[in-house]
């Protein structure tokens, strides 16, 4: 027998969540949410969940709008009691969570361990050179995007991509990271470590940052170049041990995932 392993019930939140974010047709979308969102164990929610869940005002296309008031009386009883790890048959069965779905009474589910995300993308740098000249020549910031999404790390995934930045009649290029918005409540702020590399090349480059869902955090001037005039100096690339031709390989490993009180957030 095939036995499902997950991190945490954060995953399978977020694996629900992006399925039905897929679903043509509001109508169908919201069935598929009707039925599966008692199935999500919320009393296994990581407390980031729980809370954003009932607190953001821009949920309201989330997975568990529809379980708001349970989850309300979630987190106020837990924070009646002194210790968060109150066993959740307790809670549903001692009637202080009637109503909830049957499986907030179920244990956790078998576990394996994920200390990070990560992802390798396989760019051209040919792609990447008309990019950074086409921003150049119309004074203008142009994205390149990785096609790659992260495996998700407490709920949620992770994407980047390269901004190419005019600047002196040239262009610089920065690398940044951010959490897909298609699951995660757009004012919900979150806090991130995240480490860079062209494989081949070592030097790895590290950041912490705290944004929005949907927005990113940046390397600039990720690759040492500087301002490449006209938007691309291949001396000072090749400078760098950069490719020239074919394909430039970058991964990026994401940890250290937490939530930022609305108190703290930029």
């Amino acid at each position: 027998m095939f036995l499902l392993q997950v991190s945490n019930e954060d995953t399978v939140l977020y694996t629900a969540q992006r399925y039905t974010n897929n679903i043509k047709g509001s109508t169908q979308r919201g069935l598929a949410r009707q039925q599966l969102a008692p199935l999500i164990r919320c009393p296994r929610l990581s407390r980031f969940w729980q809370s954003a869940s009932v607190n953001s005002t821009k949920a309201g296309d989330m997975l568990l709008t529809g379980l708001r008031p349970l989850l309300q009386r979630l987190l106020l009883v837990r924070e009646g009691n002194e210790s968060y790890k109150v066993r959740s048959r307790d809670l549903v069965q001692g009637g202080l969570l009637e109503g909830a779905p049957a499986s907030w009474a179920l244990g956790r589910r078998a576990h394996k361990t994920v200390h990070c995300a990560e992802t390798v993308w396989q760019l051209d740098v040919s792609k990447l050179r008309q990019a950074a000249q086409r921003s150049a020549a119309a004074q203008t910031t142009v994205t390149v995007r990785s096609p790659c999404t992260s495996p998700p790390l407490g709920g949620m995934a992770f994407s980047t991509g390269l901004y190419c930045q005019s600047c002196e009649g040239g262009a610089s290029i920065t690398f940044a990271c951010w959490p897909l918005s298609q699951t995660v409540p757009a004012d919900v702020c979150v806090m991130f470590d995240f480490s860079n590399e062209v494989v081949g090349l070592g030097r790895p480059k590290h950041s912490r940052t705290t944004l929005l869902a949907g927005r990113s955090g940046g390397i600039s001037d990720f690759f040492d170049t500087g301002v490449m005039a006209g938007g691309w100096d291949v001396r000072a690339w090749a400078a760098k041990g950069l490719p020239t031709c074919g394909q430039l390989v970058i991964k990026t490993k994401v940890w250290g995932l937490a939530h930022v009180p609305a108190s703290l957030q930029p």
